[in-house]
Formats: structure tokens, C-alpha cells, sequence
């Protein structure tokens, strides 16, 4: 029997191609879900400063970008995160994707070929929208966990390690 990994594959970059979305959102839905009118107020209060910098890392090192921002999640509880996502998935997530990539995904499915989602957003984020897909991988980012929370820091390289 052949080996599956070495199947034939079409890589399906996430944030912005296949999905009308990128990390800063998925963050901003899961950090003021439950949160009433005057802490969503807060929470903009203080992130609202950080988007220039944001902006101008992006530019310069999007893995850089990527480790920086993912250290908002540092002391998010892990389960309830994980949890979210499920919710992030139906009411933010599914209804943002491109139709147009959505029927070439399913093209390169009914071709018989392997279909991976290429993403620098987390892994438990974006695994609802993988199995909503019936994509056959994932290759993401992955967050350290101490004590069931979050530790901000990623368990290995960003995808976009490199590029500039």
C-alpha cells in the first residue's frame, strides 16, 4: 500500500485566501467573547496603541510579527480557548470563506489529491474549520501551554520563518 504522506497534495494558504480573515481577528473574537460593553471597551483601549507597531513589524518580519502577537494569548485558559474555537468556527470563521477557494479546494478533493492548510494562525483555531473542510493536514502554529493556560510562546518556529 502506498504511503499517503507521499500522495499528491494542493497546499491551501488560510488567513486571507482561503478565509477573509488573519490571526488579529481570530484573537480579537476569542478575547472579548463574554465580556461585557465596558471590557470590550478596555480591552480596545489598550490593544488600539499596539496595532502601529503591529503593523510596522508585519512589514518588516512576519515571523517576528507572529511571535510578538501570539504573546497576547499568555494566561488565556487553554480549554476555554480551545472551546471558543468551536464557536469562532460557526459565527466567524465559516461564514468568511471565499466561495471562489472553497470550489477549488473541493475540485483538488474530488481530484483524489491530499489537501493541506497552510496557516500562521494556532492550531486550535483553525482545526474546526480543517475538519469542517475535510482538509487531510494542517500546518500551523501551536502555542505552549504551563498550568492549563497559555504561555504566549510558540512551540516551535513560525510557518513564515525567513521571510521578510
Amino acid at each position: 500500500m502506498p504511503d499517503p504522506t507521499s500522495a499528491p497534495a494542493a497546499f491551501f494558504d488560510v488567513d486571507g485566501t482561503l478565509v477573509h480573515s488573519n490571526i488579529v481577528h481570530y484573537y480579537r473574537h476569542l478575547a472579548l467573547k463574554n465580556t461585557s460593553a465596558l471590557g470590550r471597551l478596555w480591552w480596545h483601549c489598550r490593544f488600539l496603541p499596539k496595532v502601529p507597531a503591529y503593523l510596522l513589524i508585519d512589514r518588516l518580519d512576519r515571523a517576528l510579527f507572529n511571535r510578538l502577537f501570539y504573546r497576547n494569548y499568555a494566561g488565556m485558559d487553554a480549554d476555554r480557548a480551545r472551546t471558543d474555537a468551536q464557536a469562532l468556527f460557526a459565527d466567524f470563521i465559516r461564514p468568511r470563506i471565499f466561495p471562489a477557494a472553497l470550489g477549488t479546494l473541493r475540485h483538488h478533493q474530488r481530484a483524489g489529491l491530499r489537501t493541506v492548510l497552510v496557516t500562521g494562525s494556532l492550531d486550535f483555531l483553525i482545526a474546526p474549520l480543517a475538519q469542517y473542510l475535510g482538509a487531510t493536514d494542517t500546518l500551523s502554529s501551536t502555542l505552549k501551554e504551563q498550568g492549563r493556560r497559555f504561555t504566549g510562546e510558540l512551540t516551535t518556529a513560525p510557518l513564515s520563518e525567513g521571510q521578510k
